[in-house]
């Protein structure tokens, strides 16, 4: 189950969507922001560069936006939690815009 920014659960096959969905407007958004500066990954051109890409998970363009604004609350949520049991390690540790892939090799 995967908790929701209103603190519900998602259940079955919408927890892989939220979160293959999520992934996408976490890595658009990190795309934009390197592309464009800090700030400039709006909805709209997030939006946009997953509609071009193809990576919308089935959503309408018109409920994009909004399932947008969820994901990426759910981005922050799993980039600020620690996992559980006293451990100190951040669930889903933020992407660090300044490494180039050159870095990681």
């Amino acid at each position: 189950m995967a908790l929701l920014p209103n603190g519900n659960y998602l259940r079955g096959d919408n927890v892989y969507r939220a979160f293959a969905f999520a992934s996408e407007v976490w890595a658009a958004e990190t795309l934009l922001e390197v592309q464009w500066g800090a700030g400039n990954a709006t909805p709209t051109r997030i939006r946009d560069m997953l509609t071009k890409m193809g990576r919308t998970h089935g959503y309408t363009h018109e409920s994009l936006r909004k399932m947008i604004y969820i994901a990426r609350q759910r981005v922050r949520q799993l980039e600020t939690q620690v996992e559980p049991l006293g451990q100190v390690e951040r669930i889903w540790p933020p992407f660090d815009r300044t490494q180039t892939s050159s870095d990681r090799s």
